[in-house]
């Protein structure tokens, strides 16, 4: 017998319990769904009204309706995580091409554009609501790696310039998760490490229409072939023990750290020696205590983050600029960068969230919400000199 394809279509799963506008992002679709970046906030581009952008460097923001990515926060196992000093809704997505979270502990999650629950707080345009893996009675482990590289790619436009040669190239992301028992029904445990290593070749580009042989020799020697590398390197760590106490008393701890660094702020009209360093770090410990008696479920939290962003000089020297008649008529420019910041929050916080549902039709909901967060901000731009010296002028005195 020859059977025809049976194609099989299925709608997305809808919050249908209670009045959140919520669409649910089920594990399956995690395992099965392609993208490149293992960034789990990927998939709530699938949802409605929900933008999952990348710009031409490989940052990424979550954006809902017309709000900026700054209205939206992320709760990992009830826990927000708000960025409250730079922009990008949750800490670590400000500049930054990393993944907030190991894709492999997620298990599954919600976004909600409307109607959320008192517990979601700290945003005004979309929740999205993730839920972490927890061990099981027995041993589970994964592991995965993926990789390209310079030979697997075609020269670029740039690339393909008389004298120009193909620049080193690679993106890589490897990962291993590992669950199981600690005490069997009692204790489980789950851990995942997960990294990226990128090299993302840059082409350099002189301004107002000059050439590389016009220029001063220390221009020419930076300038090289017309293209560079810039690395990207991101190490991400969780880990989760949940405990059951007889049928009523669950505590679960789970710890994250996130550490990355980059090199940015190198194409265009600036030369390697312009590069900015650029590393992102982050620390979360969550205690988490659940009692369940009867109709009642009391969730407390007592949780520690700390979070900076960097952004600092790669050399800490003078800057050369040199224009063309304008300061700001830029041709190319070598030394110190200008970017030197310094960005982050630690803090602690206490929740206790209580849920009633003995009442036929209803949910009462009530809690109680402390936190206290040091906020750092250092902004030295132009740390570094920046000088400015007119080509059709003394190389050695400047203008601006």
């Amino acid at each position: 017998t020859t059977l025809d394809t049976v194609r099989v279509t299925a709608p997305m799963l809808v919050e249908t319990k209670t009045s959140e506008i919520a669409t649910y992002v089920s594990n399956k679709q995690i395992e099965s769904l392609p993208q490149g970046t293992r960034n789990f906030l990927a998939f709530a581009d699938t949802v409605p009204g929900i933008q999952f952008i990348t710009d031409s460097n490989g940052n990424t923001k979550v954006r809902s309706g017309a709000q900026s990515a700054n209205a939206v926060n992320v709760f990992i196992d009830g826990v927000g995580q708000k960025n409250y000093v730079t922009t990008g809704g949750i800490s670590g997505q400000d500049t930054s091409r990393g993944n907030p979270f190991p894709q492999s502990a997620i298990g599954e999650y919600k976004v909600i554009t409307q109607n959320y629950k008192a517990e979601f707080d700290q945003l005004s345009s979309a929740a999205i609501v993730a839920s972490t893996r927890s061990g099981t009675n027995d041993f589970e482990g994964n592991f995965f790696w993926d990789r390209t590289s310079t030979d697997w790619r075609s020269k670029s436009v740039f690339e393909s310039r008389p004298g120009a040669s193909k620049a080193e190239s690679k993106e890589e992301q490897y990962g291993v998760s590992l669950g199981g028992p600690i005490i069997r029904d009692v204790a489980h445990f789950f851990i995942a490490y997960e990294a990226k290593e990128y090299a993302s070749p840059k082409t350099l580009q002189l301004g107002r229409g000059y050439s590389i042989a016009e220029l001063p020799g220390q221009f020419q020697s930076e300038y090289g072939s017309g293209t560079v590398t810039a690395p990207f390197k991101e190490d991400l760590y969780f880990g989760k023990v949940s405990w059951s106490i007889g049928q009523d008393h669950y505590f679960e701890l789970t710890g994250k750290y996130r550490e990355e660094s980059e090199t940015i702020q190198v194409d265009g009209q600036r030369l390697p020696s312009r590069a900015t360093n650029n590393t992102n770090e982050e620390t979360r410990v969550d205690l988490r205590y659940q009692l369940m008696r009867g109709d009642w479920l009391n969730d407390a939290h007592i949780t520690y983050e700390k979070a900076y962003w960097s952004p600092q000089p790669a050399l800490f020297e003078p800057a050369y600029i040199l224009s063309d008649g304008n300061w700001w008529d830029t041709i190319a420019g070598i030394g110190g960068s200008d970017n030197y910041q310094d960005k982050g929050q630690k803090g602690w916080s206490v929740q206790d969230d209580l849920t009633f549902n003995g009442w036929d039709g209803h949910t009462l909901k009530m809690g109680v919400k402390f936190k206290s967060v040091k906020l750092d901000t250092l902004e030295r731009n132009n740390y570094n000199p920046q000088f400015y010296y007119d080509i059709n002028e003394r190389l050695s005195l400047p203008t601006h």
